[in-house]
């Protein structure tokens, strides 16, 4: 049997094996194939990706949704957990054990993908600054945008891998905000920053009054503070790193 047969073989399996997971931003359950001996390695290897494996990871996961789906969509950033959650549920069982020095703590997944997630707020947020013209509309952005501000954002610290921790953190802080500012208005003017490159994205959000800036990231902490909320199970957080995805 040639290699192209089982590959092929191996596809039908993966196409018959499928998982249904619920989507938040779709509001309905969706198709994934399961994980692949190779996404789960990606995954476990972004460990070794020092400071920037935060980065690595969320790029790994968004790759493995827009992979594994079987249904053409364009998922927003916040449907990445519980899909991810579910993948992980399906390879490894229910169960996960996190060792922290001397305590472990065991955690049903379950327990976390019942809970459905779904975002209180509103998109297309308007944040204004007050006294003047100036608008910022803030919004959640798709996976395929994230993973391409991500790319972009690595590129740049690897090339500049002995610049200044608080230099890195400083770039990581401003590219966490473009990925949410979506227009700038002032006045009549408009300017869609999604439709610029990604320097002058950075550009532009570098300029912005900080007092407007501080509203805009009020926005972002809601995002992350839901997200913390969502994986977390009696006080304690489920790890979104390689952690989850190593067979014990």
């Amino acid at each position: 049997m040639s290699v192209s047969s089982i590959l092929s073989k191996l596809n039908d399996l993966n196409n018959s094996n499928l998982i249904s997971v619920y989507v938040p931003s779709a509001r309905k359950e969706m198709s994934f194939k399961p994980l692949s001996v190779k996404q789960q390695k990606d995954l476990i290897k972004s460990g070794l990706d020092g400071a920037l494996s935060g980065i690595t990871i969320s790029n790994i996961i968004g790759e493995i949704i827009l992979d594994n789906t079987v249904e053409k969509y364009d998922f927003l950033v916040t449907d990445k957990l519980p899909i991810l959650i579910a993948l992980r549920k399906q390879s490894f069982g229910n169960t996960f054990v996190l060792k922290e020095d001397d305590t472990e703590t065991e955690f049903n997944l379950d327990d976390i993908l019942t809970n459905k997630l779904n975002y209180s707020f509103d998109t297309q947020v308007e944040v204004k600054l007050a006294n003047s013209e100036v608008v910022a509309y803030v919004d959640v952005i798709k996976i395929q945008d994230d993973i391409k501000i991500n790319e972009y954002q690595l590129e740049k610290l690897r090339k500049n891998k002995d610049e200044a921790i608080s230099e890195t953190v400083g770039s990581m802080f401003i590219y966490e905000i473009i990925k949410f500012v979506t227009k700038i208005l002032i006045g009549a003017d408009e300017l869609d920053l999604t439709t610029l490159p990604i320097k002058d994205r950075l550009t532009v959000i570098e300029s912005v009054p900080v007092t407007l800036n501080n509203s805009i990231l009020e926005y972002i902490q809601q995002f992350r503070k839901e997200e913390a909320q969502y994986v977390t199970v009696d006080g304690k957080a489920l790890p979104i790193d390689a952690r989850l995805f190593a067979k014990e």
